[in-house]
């Protein structure tokens, strides 16, 4: 038997990853965004990205920066992260 080869897991379009969120989540992203640089930056990482890896480390640290400015809660952060 050969080597079987792994698939590489394409990841999330960035239209699906934001289809996670609730409107109200992404105009309060949005808007905290504009006065805070670290969101800002995650964002515009995420804009330059081919796709999105809900697992990869800088995925994960954004949304816990969200977490944290009480943009979204731990329950919905664990929903959004969840293939």
């Amino acid at each position: 038997m050969g080597a079987q080869k792994l698939k590489k897991d394409p990841g999330l379009t960035k239209r699906q990853f934001m289809a996670k969120f609730e409107s109200k989540e992404q105009d309060a992203i949005a808007a905290a965004a504009v006065n805070n640089s670290a969101l800002w930056l995650w964002a515009h990482k995420l804009s330059l990205a081919d796709a999105v890896h809900l697992d990869h480390p800088d995925m994960v640290a954004g949304m816990a920066g969200m977490v944290a400015a009480g943009l979204i809660t731990e329950t919905r952060k664990s929903e959004i992260l969840t293939p």
